[in-house]
């Protein structure tokens, strides 16, 4: 996705130079990762009964979790190399800017709270949507924050995506499923 909204505003044969761009698609993977494999611990005695082969059924709830852990250091570490090569230390800082950093602030936040979360399970995976829930979370707030941090004028947008997500979490039909 990073590579495809660059693509629509430079040349192509610029993708390879831009670091920004290489961090954007870093951190997107990465924190999509979290998402995807901290998904498998909801399933995890299905996946072994079928013989679905996912890390969690492989390797253990331990090691999975560490894994997934990795991946968001990852992901926050792009982000963070993203904002920083952004230049965004030559603007002045305004509502919008304040608004992006607390939106990724709660994304890193709740990236650490999913894993919290997962690790007090202890194996019960019937409750992993906890957690779940929070890396979904995390993935949203992270990438508002950096699309507000560059375009302070999304800011009201963002507020009201992640308002709206909210609404959406909380009214789900089955609680278990994110």
């Amino acid at each position: 996705l990073p590579a495809i909204g660059y693509l629509g505003q430079r040349p192509w044969l610029t993708i390879t130079g831009d670091s920004r761009l290489w961090a954007a698609i870093a951190s997107v993977l990465f924190s999509y990762a979290v998402f995807v494999l901290l998904g498998y611990f909801k399933d995890r005695s299905a996946d072994q009964a079928t013989g679905y082969r996912t890390l969690v059924v492989k390797a253990g709830w331990r090691l999975a979790l560490g894994v997934s852990a990795a991946f968001s250091l990852a992901a926050v570490t792009a982000s963070w190399l993203l904002l920083q090569h952004s230049g965004l230390e030559q603007r002045p800082t305004g509502a919008g800017e304040a608004i992006g950093a607390l939106l990724w602030a709660g994304g890193v936040i709740s990236l650490v709270v999913a894993h919290q979360r997962i690790a007090r399970l202890g194996g019960e995976e019937r409750r992993a949507h906890l957690g779940i829930t929070h890396a979904v979370r995390g993935y949203i707030l992270l990438h508002l924050g950096e699309a507000v941090a560059l375009q302070p004028l999304l800011g009201g947008p963002a507020l009201l995506y992640a308002l709206f997500f909210e609404i959406a979490l909380q009214r789900r039909p089955e609680r278990g499923q994110i």
